[in-house]
């Protein structure tokens, strides 16, 4: 007998979940909302049944920071006790105090699958989304994790579950997404200046700037939710560009290579 998943917004991440389930190698029935008629019709046609789920172990809401809570309410309508209730928005701090008002009877996590693409919309979903990716747990406060829940619901899609304390996901996700979301707009808009950029854009350039094509009103919310937190991540960024200021206006060649190496060994203790 398969696992039912409910699924509450059929865009790029909840119909890249959708997909992922069903192909994965686990028994997943998906069902799926979305106030989106093209949505709708377009979840259908890979296999999601458009509707409630009459019995579903998860329900997800895969919607915009702001549609959260209004979602939230009607999304837990009627569950049976034990069903598991989660969200994959990026901002957190507005989110919890929803999930925890819940009834007791509904197990709650917020998380947030460490992915995404440039280009949103259920047109651009892929299956493959979550695979090797990390995927947040953020605790809801007063409420018992779910932990084993939602590892059996992301596990089958090759992501991987890391518990994140509620206090400290905002600020690493601002450093971490939103903060070079912003770095992506600032580096098209300078190199827009020059008329004759499109003829010397190589990959480097375009990569750093993927994100720029993101939808921008899905980012204006995201940007919006997390102010606070992004708004300390930019002033430590323009700390370190000014650093970079300086030496390049002082700094002998043999400096600066020790200086870029100094970074580059922070960055490979990520991967060690």
């Amino acid at each position: 007998m398969s696992d039912q998943v409910e699924i509450w917004g059929l865009g790029l991440m909840g119909l890249s979940l959708a997909a992922g389930l069903m192909q994965s190698d686990q028994a997943f029935t998906v069902y799926g909302m979305d106030s989106s008629a093209a949505a709708r019709t377009h979840a259908a046609a890979q296999g999601v049944h458009i509707g409630r789920a009459p019995r579903p172990r998860w329900v997800v809401l895969a919607v915009p920071p702001l549609a959260v809570v209004p979602v939230l309410a009607a999304a837990t309508a009627r569950l049976e006790p034990g069903t598991v209730v989660t969200d994959l928005t990026s901002v957190k701090h507005h989110v919890l105090p929803a999930l925890a008002a819940l009834p007791r009877q509904l197990r709650v996590a917020s998380s947030h699958p460490m992915t995404g693409r440039e280009r949103g919309g259920s047109q651009n979903f892929q299956a493959t989304l979550y695979a090797d990716r990390i995927w947040a747990l953020i605790p809801v406060p007063g409420r018992e994790s779910p932990e084993a829940e939602m590892r059996a619901l992301v596990e089958p899609l090759g992501a991987r579950l890391l518990t994140v304390p509620a206090s400290r996901h905002d600020r690493l996700a601002a450093r971490t997404s939103h903060l070079p979301y912003l770095s992506a707009l600032a580096l098209t808009a300078v190199a827009h200046g020059d008329r004759d950029t499109p003829t010397l854009m190589g990959p480097g350039f375009l990569g750093a700037t993927r994100t720029a094509a993101a939808p921008p009103e899905l980012w204006s919310e995201i940007l919006d939710a997390n102010r606070d937190e992004l708004l300390a991540a930019l002033r430590d960024y323009v700390a370190e560009l000014t650093t970079w200021e300086a030496a390049l206006s002082s700094m002998p060649t043999d400096h600066l290579r020790t200086r870029i190496q100094a970074i580059q060994e922070m960055r490979t203790r990520w991967s060690s």
